[in-house]
C-alpha cells in the first residue's frame, strides 16, 4: 500500500460513494472492523472536503503515521540524513546474507557492468542498484529451487519506504533474476506490470551481472574485485587474474554470455 497513488478525482468519487451507499452491501467491507464501519461515511466526508479545499491532484498513501514521525524527530542529524531505502536493504542483508560486507564490492563491480552496457544511470537508478546489491544474497538459506521466488516475495512485500512501486518491482526482479536466471515465464504478470521498460531492462542487466559475480566470489568478500569487466573492441570481457584461472569454465562462460546478450554484446573470459 505504501506509495500507492490515485488521482484525486478518483478518490473524491470513492468518498462520495462511501457517504451515500449502504456499506453492508460492499463485498470488501469485511476488512473493516465492525467498530469502525459506522465512522467510514464521516471520514469520507472529511477527506472529500480536504481534497476539494486543497485542490489536490493526487492522493499518495503512506504506511507510516504519527508514531513513525515522532521517532524520526528523535534521531540525530546524521540519522536523519541516512537514505531509508538503502539503510533498510542493508539491514535486511545483515540479517540474511552470508557476508553482508560483500555487497559493497558488488556495488563497485556492478558499476563496471553499467559502464560497459552504456547505461547512464540517474541518481535514483543508482540508488536502486545499490539497494539491490545489498539484497543480492538474502535467499541463500532457502532450497535452491525456491531462492528466486522467496527473495521476490520478501522484497515485493517488504516494509520498505523511500521507494515507489516501479522501484520495488525493480528490486524484486533483480534478485529473482540473480537466482533464477532471466526467466520471465516464471514471473507473475502483476510484478512485471508494476515496473516500466527502462527499469525492466536495468533489472535484467543487473540480475545477470549478479549471477556472474556470485559464481566468481561465492558471495564472499575479498575475491570479486580481483576480476574486472570491461569493453574491449566492442566485446564484453571478463578479466580474471592467474590466481582465479580455475574459475574459467563452461558455467562461468554461460553466465557471462547471458550478460553479454542483455547488453547486445559478444562476451569472453580472459585469464591475465
Amino acid at each position: 500500500m505504501h506509495d500507492y497513488t490515485v488521482p484525486a478525482e478518483v478518490m473524491i468519487d470513492f468518498c462520495e460513494q462511501l457517504m451515500r451507499d449502504d456499506l453492508s452491501n460492499e463485498p470488501s467491507i469485511q476488512v473493516i472492523s465492525k467498530a469502525r464501519r459506522a465512522l467510514l461515511p464521516y471520514g469520507a466526508t472529511v477527506m472529500r472536503q480536504t481534497l476539494l479545499h486543497c485542490q489536490a491532484d493526487q492522493v499518495v498513501f503512506s504506511a507510516l503515521g504519527v508514531r513513525e514521525g515522532y521517532l524520526y524527530d528523535q534521531l540525530d542529524e546524521e540519522g536523519k540524513k541516512q537514505d531509508p531505502l538503502i539503510t533498510a536493504a542493508h539491514e535486511l542483508g545483515v540479517l540474511r546474507a552470508r557476508d553482508p560486507s560483500y555487497s559493497a564490492e558488488v556495488v563497485e563491480w556492478s558499476e563496471q557492468a553499467m559502464r560497459v552496457a552504456g547505461v547512464d544511470e540517474s541518481e535514483g537508478e543508482r540508488r536502486l542498484r545499490i539497494s539491490a546489491c545489498q539484497l543480492t544474497d538474502i535467499g541463500w538459506r532457502a532450497h535452491p529451487d525456491y531462492r528466486g521466488q522467496q527473495s521476490l516475495n520478501i522484497i515485493s512485500n517488504g516494509g520498505f519506504v523511500g521507494i515507489d512501486h516501479a522501484g520495488r518491482a525493480y528490486l524484486a526482479l533483480t534478485v529473482f533474476y540473480r537466482y533464477e536466471g532471466l526467466m520471465d515465464d516464471a514471473l507473475s504478470p502483476a510484478i512485471r506490470s508494476l515496473s516500466n521498460p527502462r527499469l525492466m531492462k536495468l533489472a535484467r542487466i543487473l540480475g545477470a551481472t549478479l549471477r556472474v559475480a556470485a559464481l566468481i566470489s561465492a558471495s564472499m568478500k575479498g575475491v570479486l574485485l580481483k576480476s574486472k569487466l570491461s569493453l574491449v573492441n566492442g566485446k564484453l570481457v571478463l578479466a580474471l587474474p592467474a590466481e582465479l584461472a580455475d574459475m574459467q569454465g563452461d558455467r562461468l562462460t554461460k553466465r557471462l554470455n547471458q550478460l553479454g546478450r542483455v547488453m547486445d554484446l559478444e562476451a569472453e573470459v580472459r585469464v591475465l
